[in-house]
């Protein structure tokens, strides 16, 4: 996905553009590894700059998003650098909560310990933000019940903090793989054709599911490290058609992954 030159542009813009295409992969921009804005300053920061991305591509302003952002990144191809200048987070901050995304639907699948400042600030768009409880009162999140819960489609989903170890996603009768699996599938059934699916801080965030994601219709379009830690990968998924799974389908199709490689799929 291209941005756009137009005529009459300067060559330090030009430049520019060359490099964003650089960072770019299908349209997403990809920062390295504990280069993210500090929009927040928070575990969110890696996700919200994505969650915005994509919001751009979604409404089909990827020109936009570049016109935005160009001010605030230091572009240096030669170095390798393309990050956001500390500096200029307070005023990229303003600018970014300012963006009015009226129409966009976000999707967020919550642990049980989620902060919610982000909450706030992606309210600010004027995007339309739903949340769902991985456990709400001890009763899980599945895929027979989600329907009951979210009855549309979303442009994005995402989660932070969920796909690992924790009380989230604990279960009795599965494995913590199996529920973070079925979270996916969860997360692909409630996100629409050409939409995207954006996760942070998880252990079960990995490329190696890449097969797995085909089966539920999703592409990878970066699998990406947030920082050092056992939980702090990334993985952005586009959606590719209307594919839904249901209960017994992911049931099928975990029993077959767990034959095939059962120590990973436990």
């Amino acid at each position: 996905m291209e941005v756009d030159i137009r005529k009459g542009i300067d060559d330090t813009i030009n430049s520019k553009v060359q490099i964003f295409h650089e960072k770019t992969r299908n349209g997403i921009v990809l920062f390295e590894k504990d280069k993210f804005p500090k929009i927040l300053n928070s575990s969110y920061d890696p996700l919200l700059l994505n969650i915005i991305n994509c919001s751009f591509l979604a409404k089909n302003r990827l020109n936009e998003f570049f016109t935005i952002i160009e001010p605030f990144v230091e572009f240096n191809l030669a170095k390798n650098i393309f990050e956001i200048e500390e500096s200029k987070i307070s005023e990229l901050r303003k600018v970014l909560s300012n963006v009015d995304f009226s129409g966009i639907d976000l999707l967020e699948i919550l642990p049980v310990d989620a902060k919610t400042e982000h909450l706030g600030f992606l309210g600010k768009t004027r995007a339309n933000t739903t949340s769902l409880m991985a456990k709400d009162n001890g009763k899980i999140l599945s895929l027979e019940n989600f329907g009951s819960k979210a009855s549309k489609k979303f442009d994005i989903t995402f989660s932070n903090n969920l796909l690992h170890d924790n009380p989230s996603i604990e279960d009795e009768k599965h494995s913590n793989v199996c529920r973070a699996m079925e979270i996916y599938a969860i997360l692909s059934d409630l996100t629409k054709k050409d939409g995207y699916s954006v996760h942070c801080h998880g252990a079960y965030i990995s490329s190696l599911h890449e097969t797995y994601f085909q089966f539920l219709g999703f592409k990878v379009i970066d699998y990406f490290r947030v920082a050092e830690g056992p939980y702090n990968f990334g993985i952005i998924l586009k959606k590719l058609n209307n594919k839904e799974i249901t209960g017994e389908e992911f049931n099928y199709l975990y029993a077959e992954m767990k034959k095939r490689n059962p120590i990973r799929y436990r």
